[in-house]
């Protein structure tokens, strides 16, 4: 079948395939999915929710296109479309984007988790309407434009074109003022909004432990990060684990992030400033507020975990690979950089590689043989990936005297899906329809351009890069399906989005003079140009950098210091004493300050979910050589909101051999010593 009718009707009959699916197989397979652990503590119990049914559903659903994709390679022809199946194509194209606008009009109107500060919409009502007009308007510029410049406009153009510089200063500017509202410092960062505030310190953790001592995948159970606390210690050693430099570090990384997707749009579009102009509607929807509070706001830039941390590897990866595509790197070096990316997050970094491969296998001259092609992915991909290995086995081989424990580098991974702590069931409608359809959009275009042979491979390749880590990544938002947990996906779907509405516009230029052609494409590019449309509209709510800078100069009180704690830990330890400490806001910071070292494996009362990880923790301790435990999550009085109390461990820790020999009731924090 012609590879366009095939990807269209192959559309078709993958959504009744999954319809059946849900109805006979899904009950039987989510019979076999992992049963939860359900030895947590009791504060923890009501969050353990397993979701058999809807985890076998997403899964399902987030394949069907990677099948759809292998289909129209394997099967599809080159020639053109039968006019025949027009009207069953037109009718699909009607349902998709119906379910679209329904999904996005009818999406939850809370948060979904722990806190509800969104607007109605995640995306503003005045920036969908927008949308619209702007995704028209540009649908209508692409049919009506001849491709001819008026003179003045042909000599702008050739003035700007030797000023490539010029256009990545701008995109630089335009990256440090939409990422400036992320930077926080040790006395602004209480009042960044509750998820910020509440969640910068839970992530600094990950780096503050490692320049307290820990090595992550050894010692310490890197929830966010493995590789990038390493890379940073020197850093952060040097300015007193403070928050303020850890703000500028994580600042300085998603800005390197975001402007590798400007080298991505550079290597696709061949023009600095046609790049510039995809990258700055890109920046805008991936850096979307879903809360604004005065000068503060909470976004994807300050949640550390997201930008840098899943996704800075990611992001320089796909840069990579575009360039690769123009000019040679050895095979071996960009699987040797994808294996780092996993090791420092195997939950976003494993989405990358196999996205990689992807890329890699569409992307390639048709006329190498296939089994060449396969042949040399495998055995240099192979050759790179276990080169990341050797050097991440030397690293911390030298650090620490010990090789790294595999197991810890899914260990939250487990956690949240396998064991079903803190999920959220998916709404049925919801903005989550937009992204699917999106990355499927990608990635089917991607296939149907290999079939065609299309010359240009960057494209082809980046439009299947895009697709496989939107869908891969999207289990993400599968577990926890919470309005934020949603957003914290706009950067990776904004870099789909842009390639889709990129190809749209290009394919309406190239069938403007054919009706018969349009008939097929004017419904889905119209859809493609509005979401490009939002990426626009959401340039204006850039916070204006003076404000931010008035802010970080208003200043505030250090809510982190926990000097306290820190002086409780000092008056009852010698320098250098191995200890356990747990239940302050940043506890290897506390140490670090103290003069001791927190042999903790977790980074805070959140990851002491079960016991499990408290005889981790103590079992580290009794290794070191250490005997005495500060802690401040037994015996919390008032405890709620977001205070945490686990009464459980003080049993755990008297079963151990400990005895309670003091305490500050001021701040809760008990000293546990074992004797002998």
């Amino acid at each position: 079948m012609p590879v366009e009718d095939l990807a269209w009707i192959g559309a078709i009959v993958a959504a009744l395939a999954l319809g059946v699916a849900f109805l006979l197989l899904v009950p039987e397979l989510a019979k076999l999915y992992p049963t939860p652990n359900e030895d947590v503590f009791a504060l923890w119990k009501p969050l353990v929710l397993p979701e058999a049914r809807e985890e076998v559903q997403s899964m399902l659903t987030l394949a069907a296109p990677v099948v759809l994709g292998a289909v129209l390679i394997g099967l599809g022809r080159r020639e053109a479309g039968r006019r025949s199946l027009d009207p069953v194509i037109f009718a699909a194209q009607v349902a998709g984007i119906a379910l679209i606008v329904v999904g996005v009009l009818e999406q939850p109107r809370q948060s979904g988790f722990l806190i509800d500060y969104f607007k109605p919409y995640l995306v503003s009502a005045p920036n969908l309407v927008a949308a619209v007009v702007l995704g028209l308007g540009l649908t209508v510029a692409a049919l009506r434009w001849s491709g001819r410049l008026p003179p003045w406009a042909l000599r702008i153009g050739e003035r700007l074109r030797g000023l490539g510089w010029l256009a990545f200063g701008v995109a630089l500017l335009a990256t440090v003022v939409f990422v400036l509202p992320a930077v926080v410092t040790d006395a602004t960062v209480g009042q960044a909004g509750q998820l910020a505030a509440g969640h910068i310190p839970v992530q600094a953790e990950d780096y503050f432990s490692v320049v307290n001592g820990r090595t992550p995948l050894v010692d310490y159970i890197a929830q966010y990060a493995n590789l990038l606390p390493l890379l940073l210690e020197p850093v952060l050693a040097t300015f007193d684990s403070s928050i303020t430099a850890l703000s500028i570090a994580m600042c300085t990384l998603s800005s390197i992030a975001l402007l590798a997707i400007f080298g991505v749009f550079r290597q696709v579009t061949r023009g600095s400033w046609t790049a510039l102009a995809l990258y700055l509607p890109f920046l805008a929807l991936a850096l979307f507020p879903w809360n604004d509070n005065g000068p503060f706001r909470n976004f994807d830039a300050n949640y550390y975990g997201i930008l840098p941390g899943r996704l800075f590897g990611p992001f320089l990866l796909a840069w990579l690979f575009a360039v690769s595509t123009r000019r040679r790197i050895p095979i071996w070096a960009l699987f040797g950089f994808a294996g780092l990316v996993v090791v420092n997050n195997f939950e976003f970094g494993t989405p990358a590689l196999l996205s990689l491969i992807v890329g890699m296998g569409v992307s390639w001259d048709r006329a190498t043989p296939l089994r060449e092609r396969v042949g040399r992915i495998a055995v240099e991909g192979a050759a790179g990936l276990l080169g990341a290995i050797v050097l991440v086995c030397a690293v911390i081989l030298i650090r620490t005297g010990e090789l790294p424990d595999p197991t810890l580098l899914t260990y939250f991974n487990r956690v949240f899906l396998r064991d079903s702590f803190g999920l959220i069931p998916m709404p049925t409608l919801g903005l989550q329809w937009a992204l699917y359809f999106t990355y499927a959009a990608a990635l089917l275009t991607a296939a149907v351009r290999y079939v065609r042979d299309d010359p240009d491979r960057t494209l082809t390749a980046m439009l299947a890069f895009s697709g496989i880590f939107g869908l891969a990544s999207g289990m993400y938002f599968v577990g926890r399906s919470s309005q934020f947990q949603l957003m914290l996906l706009f950067p990776p779907w904004s870099l789909s989005l842009a390639l889709v509405a990129w190809t749209a516009a290009r394919a309406l230029r190239s069938s403007a003079g054919d009706p018969e052609r349009l008939k097929r494409l004017l419904l889905p590019a119209c859809a493609a140009l509005v979401g490009f449309g939002l990426m626009v509209s959401a340039i204006a709510r850039v916070s204006p950098p003076w404000r931010q800078i008035d802010r970080l100069a208003d200043g505030g009180v250090a809510v982190n210091d926990q000097l306290a704690a820190q002086r409780y830990v000092e008056a009852h330890t010698h320098p250098g004493e191995h200890v356990l400490i747990i239940g302050t806001t940043v506890d290897h910071r506390v140490a670090d300050r103290a003069g001791v070292v927190n042999v903790s494996p977790l980074n805070g009362v959140t990851a002491l979910i079960a016991p499990d990880e408290a005889n981790r923790a103590i079992d580290e301790l009794e290794e070191s050589g250490g005997t005495e435990v500060f802690e401040s999550v037994s015996h919390v009085p008032g405890a709620g909101g977001l205070v945490f109390q686990i009464p459980e461990f003080a049993q755990i820790l008297r079963e151990r051999g400990y005895r309670l020999v003091g305490e500050d009731p001021a701040i809760h924090m008990r000293l546990w010593r074992r004797e002998g």
